[in-house]
């Protein structure tokens, strides 16, 4: 538990933590006798993915707002099959909790390339489940 809280707090990148915590969430959550001290903090930042936000956002034609919506729907709709996939809906929700601000200020495919790196880690991938 210590070294999850550790590890959360170390890290500044507010994406990167929140990745973090929902591999953690996934892989230990209900697996795992966690501290308290660890799991609220995790639940807090794995929230954010869990239950996305709704909000309003007006969207003008030809701004850099309406490139990056159009970039990210284009993603989601090319993932086909994916979207029957857990790891798609943590990517997905983790597309749209970023935008507009985050997407604004950093490149969203590195970031949803870091974000599926890190939930790989914890065993979260599209991979069958081995019987």
């Amino acid at each position: 538990s210590r070294l999850i809280t550790q590890t959360l707090s170390t890290e500044d990148n507010d994406l990167r933590q929140i990745g973090l915590a929902v591999g953690v969430f996934y892989r230990f959550g209900q697996t795992r006798d966690l501290d308290p001290s660890a799991f609220e903090p995790i639940a807090q930042l794995a929230y954010h993915l869990n239950e996305p936000r709704l909000i309003k956002h007006t969207l003008q034609p030809d701004t850099p707002e309406m490139t990056l919506w159009e970039d990210i729907l284009k993603w989601i709709e090319e993932q086909g099959e994916r979207v029957n996939s857990p790891l798609f809906w943590l990517q997905r929700n983790f597309l749209l909790y970023g935008f507009p601000a985050f997407w604004i200020k950093a490149d969203w495919r590195t970031a949803l390339h870091g974000f599926t790196q890190d939930l790989a880690v914890f065993g979260i991938t599209d991979a069958p489940k081995p019987e």
